[in-house]
């Protein structure tokens, strides 16, 4: 297929690049709402799509309108979808649109966080199955920080942080795209040597912006804020200058230059699509060539984390039911139909006093006893002004208190975004004691200290109706 020799990407046709230039060059675009970021990135696509075939992440159905213009395949559950993909066939789906050069628009307006992280990591992996091939392709991230966020741990951030890294020596080039560049996971960021930085004026991104600009500190700071709408800092490898990118989405480049080869990519057409679906189609049999041993291995590891998380979920019911059990049994009388009251411990004389030459009198261990309770109920309330996802959180740490887990592996198991669990930790619980937090290594680990803390809290009232009672305030 013969193609331009180069593209003018600026309105002044200073900034002249070969689409050959973007073939394994991971390109982050970041800059905040209405800086022109958005203008830039398609833009770019503009120009690009017809020389190299992309998949675009598209978490707010803005590119659905490549469809009709350059025949990409939409995949997703919207009116405009070709096609609809379960997760487990993603990577299939991947594998064949390196293959056959197919650009495709993964629609995915209104997918809930978990879906997203799941389809993208057996998307990814089927990337990762083409490698050596060395077949040009882009991977485009929209909302790159719900993604790939900073800070936290995934399976799918860390086979992103891969393809960043060595797909520039195997022609797959990664686009990250981001309002808030601080959030983006910083191990990606620095691997895109072509770099488009509108403005900004969060102080975190700025800090950002100067870390990964090759420019003198004191004179990045004084550029910064200067910059006006459209305008963006652009780098390729080690250059930088600033330059006027278009404002509107539509416009083509100017194109220069003499003709040079790339390979050719087909729009869609009835026969590819058929062949798509036949390929997805043969994906319910058992993989027998090399090829899908990674999809396989991808496919099993995510079967045995839902059934961990399954189990863990069962082990927690049957250890509610079996303490309500005891209890009700202890008490032999009917299940309490109203709302469930604490009850005291009566007084053993072989326990009193607690302290040796301590005498403890009825009257002051009644009002020991209403004290506590007054302060447990202050420690519900506060439990009660949690959210769904926080009481789910407890409710993981309490269902096995020996065990010990960071928000990524509370994510995974609760079916979130590693970010969703970092923005929604109850600090407010921790407060009172019912699970702590320390440090490990570069993460923090929560463990559930329920029982301990109402051992200490409440020490003369029943543990188990405590626990009981605060057990049915996460329903």
């Amino acid at each position: 297929m013969v193609t331009p020799e180069s593209i003018a990407l600026d309105t002044e046709g200073r900034l002249t690049l070969s689409p050959a230039t973007f073939i394994g060059k991971s390109v982050s675009v970041l800059g905040i709402t209405g800086s022109g970021k958005s203008n830039t990135v398609k833009h770019l696509l503009t120009n690009l799509l017809p020389h190299i075939p992309a998949t675009i992440c598209d978490v707010d159905g803005e590119y659905r309108w490549l469809k009709d213009r350059y025949g990409l395949l939409v995949v997703g559950q919207s009116k405009d979808a070709d096609l609809a993909v379960a997760a487990e066939q993603a990577g299939q789906l991947a594998m064949f649109a390196v293959r056959h050069g197919l650009s495709i628009v993964l629609d995915m307006f209104k997918w809930r966080p978990q879906q997203v992280e799941e389809f993208l990591y057996f998307y990814c992996v089927g990337l990762w199955e083409c490698l050596e091939e060395k077949r040009p392709y882009m991977l485009v991230l929209e909302e790159a920080q719900d993604i790939i966020p900073q800070g936290t741990t995934s399976e799918l951030s860390e086979l992103i942080i891969q393809i960043a890294k060595r797909g520039r020596k195997h022609n797959l080039s990664l686009w990250v795209i981001s309002q808030r560049p601080a959030s983006v996971d910083k191990n990606v960021l620095t691997q895109t040597p072509i770099r488009f930085l509108h403005r900004t004026t969060y102080p975190n991104d700025k800090a950002v912006y100067l870390g990964i600009l090759p420019l003198d500190t004191k004179e990045a700071k004084t550029r910064i804020p200067k910059l006006a709408k459209g305008q963006a800092f652009v780098v390729i490898e080690d250059t930088v200058d600033i330059y006027q990118l278009p404002l509107s989405a539509d416009g083509e480049a100017a194109i220069q230059g003499v003709p040079i080869d790339l390979p050719a990519h087909p729009a869609l057409d009835a026969t590819l699509l058929s062949q798509l679906r036949e390929a997805l189609g043969s994906t319910t049999a058992a993989p027998t060539d090399s090829e899908s041993e990674g999809l396989k291995i991808a496919r099993l590891r995510h079967d045995l984390e839902v059934a961990h998380r399954t189990i863990e979920e069962m082990r927690f019911c049957i250890q509610m039911q079996a303490r309500q059990l005891e209890e009700l049994t202890a008490q032999q009388q009917p299940a309490l139909t109203g709302p469930r009251q604490l009850t005291f411990i009566e007084p053993e004389p072989a326990d009193e006093p607690a302290v040796t030459g301590e005498y403890v009198t009825e009257k002051a261990l009644q009002r020991r006893r209403s004290t506590q309770l007054k302060g447990q109920e202050r420690r519900l309330a506060k439990l009660d002004s949690l959210s769904g996802l926080q009481k789910e959180m407890l409710a993981l740490l309490w269902s096995n208190e020996a065990k010990s887990y960071t928000a990524d592996e509370m994510a995974f198991r609760l079916g979130v975004m590693p970010k969703s669990m970092r923005n929604v930790i109850p600090h407010v619980v921790e407060d009172v004691g019912w699970y702590t937090r320390y440090k490990d290594g570069q993460a923090f680990k929560y463990q559930g200290t329920l029982r301990q803390a109402l051992q200490q809290q409440c020490p003369d009232l029943k543990l188990d109706d405590l626990i009981l009672e605060v057990i049915s305030r996460l329903e």
